[in-house]
């Protein structure tokens, strides 16, 4: 599988650069501009488990720490290279190279997103300080991928070959997968949007390794309380998406569906959040229905010019049923957030989960709450 992975990533970048070429030959000068994010966290995990040792635990760490690079080689090729050094490794994140085929057509190659609305959304923007089991059930991230995208002002369809992270490709098991996703805005006024959308994944794991599924209560510090036995081939997965817009209020969410074709035997899993926010302030969440995503908030007023930015209530409900699958189990909570954008580029915030964990691998449910707070900055 390695070499199907690897011959498939080789064919991407000379399809890429055979398409880059006749824009290469253009006379537009290349630009580049650099850039930082850092999110600096305290996190509290209050762990009550009905048998066993109870698990209490807080930090203050840097999240997130990353510093870019981007530009334009031409007027129709892009790039980007981005590095995290949050973790203990210095660590590639968005790393791509994007030919405008046409006016609404592009291809990419690198490591990127390919699928659902959340995991697109950039985490500079979400609403929540993580995107919560949701992601981390399906293993959602960024992938070495090949992708063609098209669409129009309302609409979007991308299909893509992918294959592991980038920082594991020399360490990860082998796995080669291919998604599609589509999305439509059937309403796109000012200050009032509504977003609809569907995709689909397969992926194939090269043995000895396995799939798994789990996923810690919307933080990622800690013991994940639910989790499968590694015991998957392949799976495919179907995802819905959906997100409404009325000026200072939105609703949105997501369900998915992963049918998992495994080595003693098959399962059916499921995992789903809504969740609703409000601007006291009256801002409005900004989506781009020509990209099939939701973008930064504009404050008008920050408090760098003695204003009060822009205040933001939300709650959420998100839930997973691994059950089906061999030492999996169930997971649901509520978490309650509260977000202060100083600027466009600075915020604070704060969550606080209440979950249920009921997992046979810790032999009862395990009852978790964890309070976070964020200080959020970006040059």
């Amino acid at each position: 599988m390695r070499s199907r992975f690897c011959a498939a990533a080789v064919a991407g970048i000379a399809v890429t650069g055979a398409a880059a070429g006749p824009a290469l030959a253009q006379d537009a000068p290349p630009t580049i501009e650099f850039g930082a994010r850092g999110f600096i966290d305290y996190v509290e995990v209050d762990a009550d488990r009905e048998t066993g040792a109870d698990f209490e635990d807080q930090d203050v760490r840097l999240r997130l720490g990353r510093v870019w690079a981007q530009g334009d080689l031409t007027d129709r090729v892009s790039y980007k290279a981005e590095l995290d050094f949050a973790l203990e490794d210095v660590v590639w994140q968005d790393v791509y190279l994007a030919v405008d085929l046409t006016d609404s057509t592009k291809l990419t190659v690198g490591n990127i997103k390919t699928v659902s609305l959340e995991n697109l959304t950039s985490d500079a923007v979400t609403t929540f300080m993580e995107r919560g089991p949701f992601n981390d059930v399906l293993g959602l991230g960024r992938l070495v991928s090949l992708e063609a995208k098209t669409g129009g002002d309302t609409w979007t369809v991308s299909a893509a070959l992918t294959g592991e992270n980038l920082n594991d490709i020399d360490t990860a098991p082998q796995e080669v997968g291919v998604s599609l996703r589509g999305t439509f805005a059937p309403l796109n006024e000012d200050r009032q949007r509504a977003h609809l959308g569907a995709w689909v994944r397969q992926r194939d794991r090269d043995a000895p390794s396995r799939l798994n599924y789990r996923a810690r209560p919307n933080t990622n510090f800690g013991p994940r309380f639910v989790s499968t036995a590694a015991f998957g081939d392949s799976d495919t997965t179907v995802g819905l998406e959906g997100a409404y817009v009325n000026g200072p209020f939105s609703l949105q969410g997501e369900w998915a569906h992963v049918a998992v074709d495994g080595t003693t035997r098959d399962a059916d899993l499921s995992t789903w959040y809504a969740y609703g926010s409000w601007f006291v302030t009256g801002q409005s969440r900004r989506y781009r229905p020509e990209a099939g995503r939701f973008d930064r908030v504009k404050v008008a007023e920050p408090v760098t010019k003695g204003g009060l930015g822009a205040i933001e209530l939300a709650l959420r409900y998100d839930a997973a049923d691994l059950s089906d699958a061999p030492g999996g189990g169930e997971y649901s909570a509520w978490t309650l957030g509260a977000n202060w954008h100083l600027t466009s580029n600075t915020r604070v915030m704060f969550n606080y989960t209440d979950s249920e964990n009921d997992n046979v691998a810790f032999g009862a449910d395990v009852d978790a709450q964890v309070a976070q707070v964020r200080f959020q900055f970006e040059f």
